[in-house]
Protein backbone atom coordinates (compact mmCIF):
# COMPACT_ATOMS: atom_id res chain seq x y z
CA UNK A 1 0.00 0.00 0.00
CA UNK A 2 1.69 3.21 -1.07
CA UNK A 3 1.43 5.90 1.51
CA UNK A 4 2.66 10.00 1.25
CA UNK A 5 4.51 11.73 4.21
CA UNK A 6 1.54 13.12 4.78
CA UNK A 7 -1.17 12.75 7.88
CA UNK A 8 -3.40 11.18 7.02
CA UNK A 9 -7.27 11.45 8.80
CA UNK A 10 -9.12 8.64 9.98
CA UNK A 11 -12.12 9.61 11.83
CA UNK A 12 -10.98 12.89 12.96
CA UNK A 13 -7.86 11.91 14.30
CA UNK A 14 -4.54 12.54 12.36
CA UNK A 15 -2.65 9.60 11.83
CA UNK A 16 0.92 9.97 10.27
CA UNK A 17 1.66 8.45 7.20
CA UNK A 18 3.83 5.97 8.24
CA UNK A 19 1.83 4.85 11.31
CA UNK A 20 -0.81 4.17 8.55
CA UNK A 21 0.75 1.57 6.73
CA UNK A 22 2.54 0.18 9.85
CA UNK A 23 -1.12 0.10 11.13
CA UNK A 24 -2.85 -1.43 8.38
CA UNK A 25 -0.65 -4.20 8.12
CA UNK A 26 -0.60 -5.16 11.82
CA UNK A 27 -3.78 -5.36 11.55
CA UNK A 28 -4.56 -7.21 9.00
CA UNK A 29 -1.94 -9.95 10.67
CA UNK A 30 -3.58 -9.57 13.35
CA UNK A 31 -7.06 -11.04 11.57
CA UNK A 32 -5.11 -13.83 10.03
CA UNK A 33 -4.61 -15.03 13.45
CA UNK A 34 -8.35 -14.12 14.54
CA UNK A 35 -9.78 -15.93 11.76
CA UNK A 36 -7.50 -19.04 12.18
CA UNK A 37 -9.49 -18.98 15.83
CA UNK A 38 -12.30 -18.78 14.18
CA UNK A 39 -11.53 -22.12 12.30
CA UNK A 40 -10.32 -24.03 15.75
CA UNK A 41 -12.86 -22.85 17.19
CA UNK A 42 -16.11 -22.63 14.78
CA UNK A 43 -19.46 -22.54 17.60
CA UNK A 44 -21.23 -23.62 14.64
CA UNK A 45 -19.48 -26.61 13.56
CA UNK A 46 -16.28 -27.72 15.68
CA UNK A 47 -18.19 -26.88 19.39
CA UNK A 48 -21.45 -27.84 18.36
CA UNK A 49 -19.85 -30.94 17.12
CA UNK A 50 -18.18 -31.14 20.51
CA UNK A 51 -21.73 -30.80 22.11
CA UNK A 52 -23.12 -33.69 20.33
CA UNK A 53 -20.69 -35.94 21.88
CA UNK A 54 -21.55 -34.94 25.70
CA UNK A 55 -24.73 -34.29 25.49
CA UNK A 56 -28.00 -34.71 23.98
CA UNK A 57 -29.73 -31.82 25.11
CA UNK A 58 -30.83 -29.41 21.99
CA UNK A 59 -30.87 -26.75 24.63
CA UNK A 60 -27.68 -26.69 25.73
CA UNK A 61 -26.65 -27.07 22.17
CA UNK A 62 -28.54 -23.90 21.21
CA UNK A 63 -26.76 -22.16 24.11
CA UNK A 64 -23.88 -21.88 22.01
CA UNK A 65 -24.74 -18.90 19.58
CA UNK A 66 -26.21 -16.62 23.04
CA UNK A 67 -23.00 -17.26 24.50
CA UNK A 68 -20.63 -16.59 22.53
CA UNK A 69 -22.36 -13.59 20.51
CA UNK A 70 -24.55 -12.46 23.23
CA UNK A 71 -21.75 -12.45 25.76
CA UNK A 72 -19.93 -10.67 22.85
CA UNK A 73 -22.06 -7.67 22.82
CA UNK A 74 -23.40 -7.92 26.43
CA UNK A 75 -20.96 -5.62 28.95
CA UNK A 76 -20.26 -3.21 25.61
CA UNK A 77 -23.22 -1.01 26.85
CA UNK A 78 -22.20 -1.51 30.46
CA UNK A 79 -18.91 -0.25 30.06
CA UNK A 80 -18.95 2.17 27.09
CA UNK A 81 -18.97 5.38 29.53
CA UNK A 82 -15.58 3.81 30.76
CA UNK A 83 -13.71 3.02 27.77
CA UNK A 84 -15.24 6.57 25.64
CA UNK A 85 -13.20 8.79 28.59
CA UNK A 86 -9.59 7.11 27.73
CA UNK A 87 -7.62 8.98 25.39
CA UNK A 88 -5.59 6.02 24.73
CA UNK A 89 -8.30 2.65 24.38
CA UNK A 90 -5.28 -0.37 23.75
CA UNK A 91 -4.34 -1.31 27.26
CA UNK A 92 -7.57 -1.98 27.81
CA UNK A 93 -7.77 -4.16 24.73
CA UNK A 94 -4.41 -6.08 25.79
CA UNK A 95 -5.68 -6.81 29.08
CA UNK A 96 -9.01 -8.47 28.23
CA UNK A 97 -7.55 -10.30 25.00
CA UNK A 98 -4.89 -11.67 27.60
CA UNK A 99 -7.58 -13.03 29.94
CA UNK A 100 -9.32 -14.60 26.53
CA UNK A 101 -6.01 -16.20 26.12
CA UNK A 102 -5.58 -17.82 29.24
CA UNK A 103 -9.35 -18.97 29.75
CA UNK A 104 -8.81 -21.11 25.86
CA UNK A 105 -5.71 -22.54 27.66
CA UNK A 106 -7.36 -23.61 30.29
CA UNK A 107 -10.01 -24.82 28.30
CA UNK A 108 -7.78 -26.98 26.50
CA UNK A 109 -6.49 -28.38 29.75
CA UNK A 110 -9.47 -29.09 30.98
CA UNK A 111 -10.22 -31.86 27.70
CA UNK A 112 -7.21 -33.41 28.73
CA UNK A 113 -7.21 -33.90 32.30
CA UNK A 114 -11.39 -33.87 33.59
CA UNK A 115 -12.75 -37.46 32.95
CA UNK A 116 -16.09 -37.22 34.17
CA UNK A 117 -18.06 -35.62 30.79
CA UNK A 118 -20.75 -33.77 33.67
CA UNK A 119 -17.47 -31.82 34.70
CA UNK A 120 -16.29 -31.65 31.28
CA UNK A 121 -19.60 -30.23 30.30
CA UNK A 122 -19.15 -27.65 33.44
CA UNK A 123 -15.92 -26.08 32.72
CA UNK A 124 -16.60 -25.88 29.22
CA UNK A 125 -19.68 -23.69 29.59
CA UNK A 126 -17.25 -21.53 32.11
CA UNK A 127 -14.74 -21.06 30.22
CA UNK A 128 -16.90 -20.17 27.48
CA UNK A 129 -18.66 -18.16 28.70
CA UNK A 130 -15.06 -15.90 29.98
CA UNK A 131 -13.55 -16.44 26.50
CA UNK A 132 -16.48 -14.56 24.58
CA UNK A 133 -17.34 -11.94 27.93
CA UNK A 134 -13.30 -10.95 27.61
CA UNK A 135 -13.78 -11.05 23.56
CA UNK A 136 -16.80 -8.37 23.81
CA UNK A 137 -15.13 -5.78 25.91
CA UNK A 138 -12.01 -6.19 24.17
CA UNK A 139 -14.22 -5.38 20.35
CA UNK A 140 -14.93 -2.09 22.12
CA UNK A 141 -10.99 -0.38 21.86
CA UNK A 142 -10.53 -2.68 19.17
CA UNK A 143 -13.16 -0.94 16.95
CA UNK A 144 -12.24 2.10 18.69
CA UNK A 145 -8.65 1.45 17.53
CA UNK A 146 -9.55 0.22 13.88
CA UNK A 147 -11.54 3.75 13.76
CA UNK A 148 -8.56 6.36 14.92
CA UNK A 149 -6.02 4.39 12.72
CA UNK A 150 -7.87 3.38 9.64
CA UNK A 151 -9.43 5.95 7.21
CA UNK A 152 -13.03 5.34 6.14
CA UNK A 153 -12.45 4.75 2.07
CA UNK A 154 -9.57 2.08 3.55
CA UNK A 155 -11.78 0.04 5.56
CA UNK A 156 -13.16 -2.21 3.12
CA UNK A 157 -9.78 -3.25 2.21
CA UNK A 158 -8.76 -3.65 6.03
CA UNK A 159 -10.97 -6.20 6.72
CA UNK A 160 -11.49 -7.77 3.43
CA UNK A 161 -7.44 -8.39 3.63
CA UNK A 162 -7.80 -9.79 7.30
CA UNK A 163 -10.86 -11.95 6.28
CA UNK A 164 -8.55 -12.59 2.96
CA UNK A 165 -5.58 -13.55 3.70
CA UNK A 166 -7.08 -15.32 7.28
CA UNK A 167 -9.37 -17.34 4.81
CA UNK A 168 -6.22 -18.29 2.70
CA UNK A 169 -4.39 -19.42 6.14
CA UNK A 170 -7.85 -20.55 7.20
CA UNK A 171 -8.18 -23.61 4.18
CA UNK A 172 -5.26 -24.90 5.92
CA UNK A 173 -6.00 -24.88 9.20
CA UNK A 174 -9.71 -26.42 7.68
CA UNK A 175 -7.40 -29.78 6.78
CA UNK A 176 -5.87 -29.63 9.96
CA UNK A 177 -9.37 -29.75 11.77
CA UNK A 178 -10.28 -32.34 9.47
CA UNK A 179 -7.38 -34.62 9.94
CA UNK A 180 -7.90 -34.40 13.84
CA UNK A 181 -11.42 -35.10 14.04
CA UNK A 182 -11.10 -37.68 11.28
CA UNK A 183 -10.97 -41.39 12.11
CA UNK A 184 -7.55 -42.02 10.42
CA UNK A 185 -5.50 -40.07 13.26
CA UNK A 186 -6.08 -42.32 15.98
CA UNK A 187 -6.83 -39.43 17.97
CA UNK A 188 -10.25 -40.21 20.36
CA UNK A 189 -12.59 -38.32 21.95
CA UNK A 190 -12.32 -35.54 23.77
CA UNK A 191 -8.80 -35.51 23.54
CA UNK A 192 -8.56 -34.50 19.42
CA UNK A 193 -11.04 -31.71 20.40
CA UNK A 194 -8.52 -31.09 22.95
CA UNK A 195 -5.52 -30.33 20.12
CA UNK A 196 -8.22 -28.00 18.64
CA UNK A 197 -7.80 -26.07 22.02
CA UNK A 198 -4.80 -25.86 22.18
CA UNK A 199 -4.23 -24.32 18.72
CA UNK A 200 -7.56 -21.78 19.08
CA UNK A 201 -5.22 -20.51 22.33
CA UNK A 202 -2.02 -20.21 20.05
CA UNK A 203 -3.35 -18.36 17.04
CA UNK A 204 -4.90 -16.14 19.78
CA UNK A 205 -1.94 -14.70 21.68
CA UNK A 206 -1.06 -14.20 18.22
CA UNK A 207 -3.52 -12.19 16.83
CA UNK A 208 -3.49 -10.36 20.90
CA UNK A 209 0.73 -9.58 20.81
CA UNK A 210 0.22 -8.30 16.71
CA UNK A 211 -2.62 -5.60 17.37
CA UNK A 212 -0.87 -4.71 20.45
CA UNK A 213 2.00 -3.79 18.07
CA UNK A 214 -0.47 -1.01 16.62
CA UNK A 215 0.54 3.09 17.21
CA UNK A 216 -2.55 4.42 18.70
CA UNK A 217 -3.27 8.03 18.11
CA UNK A 218 -4.25 9.89 21.40
CA UNK A 219 -7.78 11.51 20.66
CA UNK A 220 -9.89 14.27 22.76
CA UNK A 221 -12.61 12.95 24.83
CA UNK A 222 -14.46 14.11 27.39
CA UNK A 223 -13.84 12.91 31.05
CA UNK A 224 -16.83 13.56 33.11
CA UNK A 225 -17.91 10.22 34.51
CA UNK A 226 -21.26 9.05 33.55
CA UNK A 227 -23.73 7.44 35.89
CA UNK A 228 -24.15 3.76 34.45
CA UNK A 229 -28.29 4.95 34.78
CA UNK A 230 -27.28 8.22 32.60
CA UNK A 231 -25.14 5.99 30.20
CA UNK A 232 -28.47 3.82 29.79
CA UNK A 233 -30.84 6.81 29.08
CA UNK A 234 -28.50 8.15 26.51
CA UNK A 235 -28.42 4.52 24.57
CA UNK A 236 -32.31 4.26 24.66
CA UNK A 237 -32.41 7.79 23.33
CA UNK A 238 -30.31 7.25 20.34
CA UNK A 239 -31.91 5.26 17.96
CA UNK A 240 -34.49 7.77 18.02
CA UNK A 241 -32.24 10.85 17.98
CA UNK A 242 -30.68 8.90 14.91
CA UNK A 243 -33.29 7.36 12.64
CA UNK A 244 -30.85 6.01 10.20
CA UNK A 245 -28.93 4.39 13.04
CA UNK A 246 -32.33 3.22 14.47
CA UNK A 247 -33.07 1.34 10.49
CA UNK A 248 -29.31 -0.05 10.49
CA UNK A 249 -30.38 -1.81 14.30
CA UNK A 250 -33.66 -3.13 12.62
CA UNK A 251 -31.26 -4.71 10.02
CA UNK A 252 -29.15 -6.24 11.77
CA UNK A 253 -31.23 -7.78 14.58
CA UNK A 254 -33.32 -9.36 11.50
CA UNK A 255 -30.31 -10.47 9.99
CA UNK A 256 -29.06 -11.61 13.85
CA UNK A 257 -32.74 -13.48 13.56
CA UNK A 258 -31.93 -15.60 10.79
CA UNK A 259 -28.77 -16.59 12.24
CA UNK A 260 -30.13 -18.16 15.34
CA UNK A 261 -30.45 -21.00 13.03
CA UNK A 262 -27.16 -21.48 12.29
CA UNK A 263 -26.03 -24.11 15.34
CA UNK A 264 -28.92 -26.52 13.73
CA UNK A 265 -27.36 -26.94 10.62
CA UNK A 266 -24.83 -28.81 11.99
CA UNK A 267 -27.35 -30.38 14.48
CA UNK A 268 -29.11 -32.01 11.25
CA UNK A 269 -26.18 -32.60 9.47
CA UNK A 270 -25.38 -34.89 12.07
CA UNK A 271 -28.69 -36.15 13.65
CA UNK A 272 -30.83 -36.42 10.39
CA UNK A 273 -28.45 -36.30 7.14
CA UNK A 274 -26.30 -38.93 9.31
CA UNK A 275 -22.84 -37.36 8.19
CA UNK A 276 -19.85 -38.52 9.24
CA UNK A 277 -17.61 -36.56 11.67
CA UNK A 278 -14.75 -36.12 9.28
CA UNK A 279 -17.75 -34.03 7.23
CA UNK A 280 -16.89 -30.71 10.06
CA UNK A 281 -13.45 -30.50 8.10
CA UNK A 282 -14.94 -30.27 4.71
CA UNK A 283 -18.01 -28.00 5.94
CA UNK A 284 -15.56 -25.84 7.39
CA UNK A 285 -12.86 -25.66 4.06
CA UNK A 286 -16.37 -24.86 2.00
CA UNK A 287 -17.47 -21.99 4.29
CA UNK A 288 -13.64 -20.98 4.82
CA UNK A 289 -13.39 -20.64 0.95
CA UNK A 290 -16.54 -19.26 0.11
CA UNK A 291 -15.52 -16.59 3.16
CA UNK A 292 -11.69 -16.02 1.33
CA UNK A 293 -13.02 -15.68 -2.02
CA UNK A 294 -16.33 -13.27 -1.20
CA UNK A 295 -13.53 -10.95 1.11
CA UNK A 296 -12.13 -8.57 -1.61
CA UNK A 297 -15.31 -8.52 -3.46
CA UNK A 298 -17.00 -7.11 -0.59
CA UNK A 299 -14.05 -4.96 0.21
CA UNK A 300 -14.02 -3.47 -3.54
CA UNK A 301 -17.68 -2.29 -3.25
CA UNK A 302 -17.29 -1.26 0.33
CA UNK A 303 -14.69 1.40 -0.61
CA UNK A 304 -15.85 2.11 -3.96
CA UNK A 305 -19.59 2.13 -3.72
CA UNK A 306 -20.01 2.58 -0.02
CA UNK A 307 -21.33 0.10 2.78
CA UNK A 308 -24.89 0.34 2.46
CA UNK A 309 -25.13 -2.15 -0.54
CA UNK A 310 -22.55 -4.29 1.26
CA UNK A 311 -25.04 -4.81 4.46
CA UNK A 312 -28.15 -5.41 1.85
CA UNK A 313 -25.90 -8.08 0.46
CA UNK A 314 -25.36 -9.18 4.13
CA UNK A 315 -28.98 -9.16 4.64
CA UNK A 316 -29.63 -11.04 0.70
CA UNK A 317 -27.47 -13.89 1.99
CA UNK A 318 -28.97 -14.19 5.21
CA UNK A 319 -31.99 -15.38 3.57
CA UNK A 320 -30.42 -17.69 1.13
CA UNK A 321 -28.40 -19.70 4.02
CA UNK A 322 -32.25 -21.11 5.03
CA UNK A 323 -33.44 -21.19 1.85
CA UNK A 324 -30.56 -23.69 0.56
CA UNK A 325 -31.40 -25.86 3.65
CA UNK A 326 -34.96 -26.20 2.78
CA UNK A 327 -34.24 -26.84 -0.92
CA UNK A 328 -31.87 -29.53 0.66
CA UNK A 329 -34.97 -30.71 2.70
CA UNK A 330 -37.52 -30.87 0.76
CA UNK A 331 -35.58 -31.76 -2.58
CA UNK A 332 -36.67 -35.47 -3.85
CA UNK A 333 -34.17 -38.24 -5.24
CA UNK A 334 -30.62 -36.62 -3.52
CA UNK A 335 -30.17 -40.01 -1.22
CA UNK A 336 -26.80 -40.00 0.08
CA UNK A 337 -25.73 -36.67 -2.32
CA UNK A 338 -27.70 -34.73 0.24
CA UNK A 339 -24.89 -34.86 2.89
CA UNK A 340 -22.98 -33.44 0.26
CA UNK A 341 -24.70 -30.53 -1.20
CA UNK A 342 -26.13 -29.80 2.16
CA UNK A 343 -22.55 -28.11 2.31
CA UNK A 344 -23.89 -24.99 -0.28
CA UNK A 345 -25.33 -23.84 3.35
CA UNK A 346 -22.32 -23.85 4.63
CA UNK A 347 -20.52 -22.24 1.67
CA UNK A 348 -23.28 -19.49 1.85
CA UNK A 349 -22.77 -18.88 5.37
CA UNK A 350 -19.17 -18.12 4.80
CA UNK A 351 -20.30 -15.39 2.29
CA UNK A 352 -22.82 -13.79 4.62
CA UNK A 353 -20.33 -13.46 7.25
CA UNK A 354 -18.08 -11.94 4.87
CA UNK A 355 -20.76 -9.39 4.16
CA UNK A 356 -21.92 -9.05 7.92
CA UNK A 357 -18.46 -8.16 8.96
CA UNK A 358 -17.44 -6.15 6.01
CA UNK A 359 -20.39 -4.35 5.48
CA UNK A 360 -21.63 -4.29 9.32
CA UNK A 361 -19.16 -2.90 10.70
CA UNK A 362 -17.77 -0.44 8.34
CA UNK A 363 -21.73 1.42 7.82
CA UNK A 364 -21.75 1.42 12.10
CA UNK A 365 -18.08 3.10 12.01
CA UNK A 366 -19.33 5.70 9.70
CA UNK A 367 -22.47 6.40 11.46
CA UNK A 368 -20.54 7.33 14.18
CA UNK A 369 -19.40 11.05 15.54
CA UNK A 370 -15.92 10.47 17.67
CA UNK A 371 -17.30 12.36 20.86
CA UNK A 372 -20.06 9.55 20.93
CA UNK A 373 -18.09 6.89 19.03
CA UNK A 374 -18.24 4.48 21.65
CA UNK A 375 -21.59 4.83 22.95
CA UNK A 376 -22.69 3.86 18.79
CA UNK A 377 -20.61 0.46 19.39
CA UNK A 378 -22.01 -0.16 22.59
CA UNK A 379 -25.38 0.79 21.76
CA UNK A 380 -25.45 -1.36 18.35
CA UNK A 381 -23.77 -4.31 20.32
CA UNK A 382 -25.90 -4.76 22.95
CA UNK A 383 -29.24 -4.75 21.27
CA UNK A 384 -27.92 -7.13 19.29
CA UNK A 385 -26.60 -9.26 22.01
CA UNK A 386 -30.11 -9.32 23.86
CA UNK A 387 -31.28 -11.18 20.28
CA UNK A 388 -28.80 -13.06 20.73
CA UNK A 389 -29.60 -14.42 24.27
CA UNK A 390 -33.12 -15.67 22.71
CA UNK A 391 -31.34 -18.30 20.85
CA UNK A 392 -32.75 -21.25 23.13
CA UNK A 393 -36.01 -20.51 21.16
CA UNK A 394 -34.15 -22.14 18.47
CA UNK A 395 -33.73 -25.31 20.77
CA UNK A 396 -37.47 -24.85 21.96
CA UNK A 397 -38.96 -24.82 17.81
CA UNK A 398 -36.89 -28.08 17.32
CA UNK A 399 -37.66 -29.79 20.19
CA UNK A 400 -41.73 -29.29 19.36
CA UNK A 401 -41.89 -28.81 16.43
CA UNK A 402 -38.46 -30.16 14.42
CA UNK A 403 -35.76 -28.18 12.11
CA UNK A 404 -37.89 -27.14 9.57
CA UNK A 405 -39.81 -24.79 11.31
CA UNK A 406 -36.94 -23.25 12.50
CA UNK A 407 -35.65 -22.99 9.12
CA UNK A 408 -38.77 -21.47 7.93
CA UNK A 409 -38.13 -18.78 10.84
CA UNK A 410 -34.43 -17.93 9.74
CA UNK A 411 -35.84 -17.66 6.16
CA UNK A 412 -38.76 -15.34 7.17
CA UNK A 413 -36.32 -12.97 9.50
CA UNK A 414 -33.79 -12.52 6.01
CA UNK A 415 -36.89 -10.88 4.03
CA UNK A 416 -37.29 -8.93 6.72
CA UNK A 417 -33.59 -8.11 6.84
CA UNK A 418 -33.73 -7.18 3.00
CA UNK A 419 -37.48 -4.93 3.24
CA UNK A 420 -35.57 -2.84 6.19
CA UNK A 421 -32.23 -2.49 4.39
CA UNK A 422 -33.67 -0.98 1.65
CA UNK A 423 -34.61 1.66 3.71
CA UNK A 424 -31.01 2.63 5.09
CA UNK A 425 -28.90 5.97 3.87
CA UNK A 426 -25.47 6.04 2.57
CA UNK A 427 -23.36 7.47 5.01
CA UNK A 428 -20.83 9.20 2.42
CA UNK A 429 -23.91 10.86 0.89
CA UNK A 430 -24.20 14.48 2.58
CA UNK A 431 -26.61 13.95 5.21
CA UNK A 432 -27.77 16.32 8.43
CA UNK A 433 -25.26 16.26 11.02
CA UNK A 434 -26.71 13.99 13.93
CA UNK A 435 -26.26 16.84 17.33
CA UNK A 436 -24.11 14.72 20.06
CA UNK A 437 -26.45 14.70 23.03
CA UNK A 438 -24.63 16.02 26.30
CA UNK A 439 -23.49 13.58 28.76
CA UNK A 440 -24.41 15.11 32.54
CA UNK A 441 -21.84 14.07 35.01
Amino acid sequence: MKVSNQPVRAQGVAVPAAHLQRNFWLGVFSGIGYNLYLVFFSTELVLAWFLTELTDSNLLISLLIPIEMGSWYFLQIVLSGYVERKPLTMPVYQVTAGIRVAALGLLAAAVFTLTDPRALLAAFFLLFVINALMAGVAALPFMNVVAKTIPAARRGAYFGWRRFAGGLFGLGAGVVVRAILGSETGLVFPGKYGWLFVLATAVTLLQVVTFSLIVEPPEAVDTRRVPLKEQFRRALRLPIRDGNFGRYLGTRVAIVAAALALPFYTVYARRVLDAPEGMVGVYLMGMTLAGVLSNLVFARISDRWGNRLVVRLAALTALLVPATALLVVFAPGLGAARVIIFGLVFVLQGIQVSARVIGGTNYLLELTPSIERVLYIGVAHGVLGVVFFMSPVGAAIVDTLGFVPLFVVALIAGVVAILISTTLEEPRHKRAPVKPEAASA
